[in-house]
């Protein structure tokens, strides 16, 4: 995990793969962090990437953590990284949903925005997509993701 070992090559704290595997719609992670020992570590980012989307991620950056205590809560949107077309099919996808077949990134398939960009949510067969693989229970808007900050003194 090359962000990992880049993060903790720059002293941060960091917590990889909470969920210890995929999250299901619906399924919540908690981590715990402890910065105690760190205390030069003030800013909070997070990143995971979407499934089933083949180029879908969330992301927090460099959010101040809270110094004060109480709870502080923070929704997230889901970004696009704008290397793929957002067809869904079972062969761009990774993931539970995929062919088998998926490849990665195919320059046929780009989506020629070549920028970051917040997510549009993903298009499933019950909106009419003959072609995706994906079904209503999978069907996603924004925001994506919701970080909850605890502090305590």
């Amino acid at each position: 995990m090359p962000l990992v070992t880049a993060s903790d090559s720059a002293g941060a704290t960091t917590v990889a793969n909470p969920a210890a595997g995929l999250l299901a719609p619906g399924e919540t992670t908690t981590a715990i962090v402890n910065t105690n020992n760190a205390t030069a570590n003030t800013q909070l980012s997070v990143v995971a990437m979407l499934l089933p989307t083949n180029d879908g991620f969330l992301a927090l950056n460099s959010l101040t953590v809270p110094t004060l205590p109480g709870t502080y809560t923070y929704n997230l949107n889901a970004y696009d990284a704008g290397t793929e077309a957002n067809t869904e099919s079972a062969d761009t996808v990774p993931g539970p949903a995929a062919s088998g077949l998926a490849e990665g990134f195919n320059a046929d398939r780009d989506d020629v925005r070549n920028a970051v960009y917040v997510h549009p949510g993903v298009v499933t067969q019950d909106d009419g997509l003959n072609t995706s693989t994906l079904g209503g229970n999978q069907r996603w808007d924004n925001p994506i993701a919701r970080v909850q900050i605890e502090r305590v003194q």
